[in-house]
């Protein structure tokens, strides 16, 4: 895990990453991951929302058969997803220019990817895909792909 702080440039980057022998290994991650970033200075005694609230409102799956690799997301709470997106409104501004982006390395080349404006290495086996920060945290879906890898 790195987080970089520029204040001149006005950005903040934050880099998750770590190699998978096993797609179930990249779900007890991403899942380890939510519920870390719950906790915090206010854990769990504020009754105010947070920005993605206390609790997992959405669950993402992670899933690699043959040579199809896969990401779904789903809500898991639609109440308290709809409230976490309402608490969102005074971050609006804030978010508003922060983008999310996710980087996956194959261990072979990329044939074809369901993710617009994806776009991929030199070598074809690494998948880049930006998206607003706010458009994800409204639909946890926007990140879904499926990519198929070269036999």
């Amino acid at each position: 895990m790195r987080m970089v702080m520029n204040p001149e440039e006005k950005q903040m980057k934050f880099d998750l990453f770590s190699e998978f022998k096993n797609v179930n290994e990249v779900n007890d991650a991403f899942n380890a991951f939510q519920s870390a970033s719950s906790l915090g200075p206010n854990n769990g005694q504020s009754k105010q929302p947070k920005i993605g609230g206390e609790e997992p409102t959405t669950e993402v799956n992670y899933n690699y058969t043959g040579n199809v690799f896969s990401r779904t997301a789903t809500i898991i709470d639609q109440e308290m997803f709809q409230q976490s997106i309402a608490s969102l409104q005074g971050a609006e501004m804030f978010l508003s220019g922060s983008t999310y982006t996710l980087k996956y390395h194959f261990p072979k080349r990329v044939k074809s990817a369901s993710a617009e404006g994806a776009t991929f290495s030199a070598d074809g086996k690494t998948l880049i895909y930006e998206v607003k920060f706010l458009d994800l945290m409204k639909d946890p879906s926007v990140l879904d792909l499926e990519v198929e890898l070269e036999n």
